[in-house]
C-alpha cells in the first residue's frame, strides 16, 4: 500500500504531490510542514488526484518486481521531478529512468548497520567460528591457534558512507586500514596504488557502488595478487566480483570470503558458491536491522525538504 501526500509551499499556491509507499511514510512525510497523506495502493494505477505527483518514494527495489512496479507508476506521472529510493543503489535504474528526473537514495541509512555486519563476519572467519560451531554439535572440545584483526593489513574498497563507517569499526581493533578509491586524497589512495598493496594485504572489502567502472573489480588478475589466506568481503553489489573466478580460488582452498551480496540475488539454489569451502554467504542483510525504515525514511524526509526548497540536485 502507498500514500500520496500534498504540501503547500509556504504561502505559494503551488501544490507539490508526493508519493510514498507505506503508512511509516505517511508519519514520516508529517514532519514536513504542510503535509497531508492519502491512502494509494503500490504498483496499482495512480489515482487521479496524484498524476500531478512531482516526487514518488519508492522501497530499495533491490528486487527486479519492485524495480517494474516503480517503472509503471513512473509512466503515469507527467510532472515527476524526484524519484527518492529507501535504499542505497541506483545501479539497477540505469537506462530506464527519463534523462531528466532526478534520483536520491537514502545513503546513510545503512552504512553503519553494513559495517556491523562486514565486522561480525569478518570475525568470524578469522576467529574460526563456522569451525566451532560444527564442533559444538559434535560436542568436540579441540582448539585452534586463530588470527587476529591486531596489526592486520585491511584495504577498503570505496571511501563513501559505508567504507568510512568499515574503517571507524576496524581501527579499535587494532587493524591498519588503508581506503581506496577512484583518486588519490586525503587519507585515500587510488585504485593503482592499492594494486601494489595487494600482496602485502590480510583483508579485502569491497564498498563500492556499481558501475561501468567498478564491475569485476575483483577478477582473476586481482585475486591472483593475493598471498594465501587473505580474506575477500563483498558488502557492495554482486557484480564487484568475478564470482567464477572467486570460486576457483575457494575450491583451491587458496582464499576465504565472505558475501553478503551476490550475482544474482536470491542466488541460485544450485550455485556453487553454497559449498564453496572457506565462504560465508549471508542472504544481503548488512541493512536489514531494526531501527532501518526509520533511518531509511529520515533520509528521505531530509531529501524531500531539500527537493522543496529548490537546492537537492542529486544523491
Amino acid at each position: 500500500m502507498g500514500f500520496v501526500a500534498y504540501a503547500w509551499i509556504m504561502n505559494d499556491t503551488k501544490l507539490i504531490t508526493v508519493i510514498v509507499p507505506d503508512k511509516k511514510g505517511k508519519d514520516a512525510m508529517e514532519k514536513i510542514q504542510g503535509i497531508n497523506a492519502i491512502l494509494v495502493e503500490s504498483g496499482k494505477p495512480v489515482v487521479s488526484d496524484a498524476l500531478n505527483a512531482e516526487v514518488l518514494v519508492v522501497g530499495p527495489a533491490e528486487q527486479q518486481s519492485e524495480v517494474e512496479d516503480a517503472l509503471r507508476q513512473i509512466k503515469q506521472l507527467p510532472h515527476l521531478k524526484l524519484l527518492q529510493t529507501l535504499g542505497q543503489g541506483i545501479e539497477q535504474w540505469d537506462g530506464l529512468l527519463p534523462n531528466d528526473l532526478i534520483i536520491s537514495t537514502a545513503r546513510g541509512a545503512h552504512g553503519g548497520s553494513t559495517a556491523e555486519l562486514v565486522l561480525a563476519s569478518l570475525l568470524a572467519i578469522m576467529r574460526e567460528l563456522p569451525h566451532y560451531i560444527k564442533n559444538q554439535q559434535s560436542r568436540i572440545w579441540e582448539g585452534r591457534r586463530a588470527r587476529t584483526l591486531q596489526n592486520a593489513n585491511v584495504l577498503v574498497y570505496g571511501s563513501g558512507d559505508l567504507g568510512l563507517n568499515i574503517k571507524s569499526r576496524m581501527l579499535p581493533f587494532g587493524a591498519k586500514v588503508t581506503m581506496v578509491g577512484a583518486h588519490n586524497h586525503e587519507d585515500v589512495i587510488d585504485t593503482a596504488k592499492a594494486r601494489t598493496l595487494l600482496p602485502t594485504t590480510d583483508v579485502v572489502i569491497l564498498a563500492l557502488p556499481l558501475t561501468r567502472d567498478t564491475r569485476h573489480t575483483v577478477d582473476t588478475d586481482f585475486l591472483a595478487l593475493l598471498r594465501d589466506g587473505t580474506i575477500v568481503i563483498n558488502a557492495g553489489r554482486g557484480g564487484l566480483v568475478d564470482q567464477a573466478a572467486l570460486l576457483k580460488e575457494l575450491q583451491d582452498g587458496r582464499l576465504q570470503a565472505a558475501l553478503d551480496v551476490t550475482t544474482p540475488e536470491p542466488l541460485e539454489f544450485d550455485s556453487p558458491l553454497w559449498d564453496a569451502p572457506g565462504l560465508l554467504i549471508t542472504p544481503h542483510v548488512g541493512g536489514n536491522t531494526v531501527g532501518a525504515d526509520d533511518r531509511a525514511w529520515e533520509m528521505a524526509v531530509s531529501q524531500i525538504q531539500a527537493y522543496v526548497r529548490g537546492d537537492l540536485s542529486y544523491s
